[in-house]
């Protein structure tokens, strides 16, 4: 979370969205939140 907050100091806009990649539903959710709150997205980091 402190690197999203890091990233919004400069700006950037960013999303802190924790999700079990091992499982579809969550990462299909993930990216549904990304979109409602962020719109498109161009670029998508996980860190797991």
């Amino acid at each position: 979370m402190a690197f999203v907050e890091e990233l919004r100091s400069y700006s950037i806009q960013a999303l802190y969205v924790p999700a079990d990649v091992s499982q579809r539903a969550a990462v299909e959710a993930m990216a549904d939140r990304w979109e409602s709150e962020m719109g498109p997205r161009s670029i998508l980091v996980s860190n797991a």
